[in-house]
């Protein structure tokens, strides 16, 4: 089962410092990136949590196809 690349949920401090633009500025920018994080995050673990649960009803259905298919086979 391979793993989705996980976005890092903050920045780092490097590219935080920009002497040019103002506090404010800066801020909101941040905030709408790290909006933008939680969005994909949450969109990830939806997908992810999706998955799991094909594979867990998957791993339910299988005895009862196996019991299924060895109570035709007897019949026939």
């Amino acid at each position: 089962m391979k793993i989705e690349a996980i976005h890092a949920p903050t920045n780092e401090p490097r590219n935080i410092f920009q002497p040019t633009f103002s506090l404010e500025s800066i801020k909101e920018v941040e905030f709408e990136n790290l909006q933008q994080r939680i969005d994909e995050t949450a969109a990830r673990n939806a997908r992810v949590a999706d998955r799991l649960n094909r594979i867990r009803l998957c791993a339910l259905l299988t005895p009862l196809i196996a019991a299924a298919v060895g109570l035709v086979s007897r019949l026939f």
